[in-house]
């Protein structure tokens, strides 16, 4: 019985952790201007849709999306750069 409550409160633990973390990548997407970034980022990192979909939802090659993704990843480290300063 010992281990079952000690199981629930790690898993507790983690989904905690879980949703924190996921409210903080909202964040920073939010403060993302370029639309397309934007959009990639929440449907790969909240949405955690494949990248073939992703392609697929915005009418858009893989390849391109990719392109998208680096450079909204670019983005992305400027802004948690800036946070750090």
């Amino acid at each position: 019985m010992l281990r079952i409550i000690k199981a629930q409160e790690e898993l507790n633990r983690q989904l905690s952790e879980m949703v924190r973390l996921k409210v903080e990548i909202s964040a920073l997407i939010d403060r993302v201007r370029n639309e397309h970034y934007s959009l990639i980022l929440t449907k790969r990192y909240l949405r955690y849709m494949p990248w073939k979909q992703i392609a697929s939802d915005m009418s858009y090659s893989k390849r391109w999306v990719l392109k998208q993704h680096e450079r909204a990843l670019q983005v992305v480290e400027k802004l948690l750069k800036e946070n750090d300063s």
